[in-house]
């Protein structure tokens, strides 16, 4: 609990250095995610340059190559059912 203006002005202080910290933390932090998430450093090997270790390096890239594959699939699968689709309206004509 705060007693007096010196102790008011010790926290203030205290909680400054504090927010620029964290602010430096988040703006390093979205440095190393962009470093990582390029795709020649993603597909480096063994993420040894990357700031993600061991599994969840292995988990990112599974993550990723989930989604990548599951847009993918959709696409297809919509261009399929387009191709299908005309296939047979022509030959029901």
């Amino acid at each position: 609990m705060i007693r007096n203006k010196y102790e008011l002005r010790q926290e203030k202080k205290r909680l400054r250095q504090r927010e620029k910290d964290l602010k430096n933390k988040i703006v390093s932090d979205w440095h190393e995610l962009k470093h990582t998430l390029r795709p020649k450093n993603m597909l480096s090997s063994g993420n040894s340059h990357s700031g993600i270790q061991g599994d969840d390096a292995d988990s990112l890239m599974v993550h990723i190559f989930s989604y990548a594959a599951s847009i993918l699939g959709r696409k297809l699968g919509e261009k399929a059912e387009e191709k299908l689709a005309d296939f047979f309206s022509k030959k029901s004509e």
